[in-house]
């Protein structure tokens, strides 16, 4: 049930410590903790939980977290991509790269402009980079980046596509050349580490 969900802040039910469970193309999940700390620990267990269904699913050779051969440092990377969710932006240690992207929302398909900061194949993004709560946070092992033509007004534009057609692909653009550049091979980068 778990397999390819994403777990962020839900801000569209206007509680303070409501998340939501989505996954492209199925049932989005809302969830309501008491406090942040119960917040926080449930994203984290939940993370956990999905990382281990991926891992024994039989039809996964290499599944959208990490390959089977290296679940020891999935759980520690799922863990630490949990907490970094309740981290300030610029509190993330030796980010693989940060900075601000266009992002297109799933539901509305509205671009939003995000600061995004990526970490071992984990890509936060916040509304401004002196958040202390990611807005998000979009795990993309396995992920395959692709530039796509130009979309009117948005002439950088890229996409994240999933492993899997019932995992959720993921929209982009800059606004230079050079930031196009930039963000592609950090995250391209990000993700062929991530399955070391």
């Amino acid at each position: 049930v778990l397999q390819g969900y994403t777990i962020s802040k839900a801000h569209d039910l206007d509680k303070k410590f409501a998340f939501k469970l989505v996954k492209g193309g199925a049932r989005t999940y809302y969830l309501l903790a008491e406090s942040e700390a119960e917040m926080n620990s449930w994203a984290k267990s939940l993370t956990i939980a999905s990382e281990r269904v991926e891992s024994i699913s039989p039809q996964n050779t290499v599944s959208s977290t990490a390959s089977s051969s290296s679940s020891a440092s999935s759980s520690s990377l799922m863990g630490s991509s949990a907490h970094n969710v309740s981290a300030p932006a610029l509190s993330i240690r030796d980010p693989d790269c940060h900075g601000w992207l266009f992002k297109q929302g799933f539901h509305h398909k509205t671009w939003k402009r995000r600061y995004c900061v990526l970490k071992s194949a984990c890509l936060y993004y916040y509304l401004d980079m002196t958040d202390q709560t990611a807005k998000g946070v979009m795990r993309m092992d396995g992920y395959t980046l692709k530039r796509q033509s130009a979309v009117p007004g948005k002439k950088y534009h890229f996409m994240a596509d999933p492993p899997d057609k019932e995992m959720r692909p993921f929209y982009f653009y800059t606004t230079s050349e050079l930031e196009f550049r930039r963000w592609f091979s950090k995250m391209e980068d990000s993700i062929l580490s991530s399955k070391s």
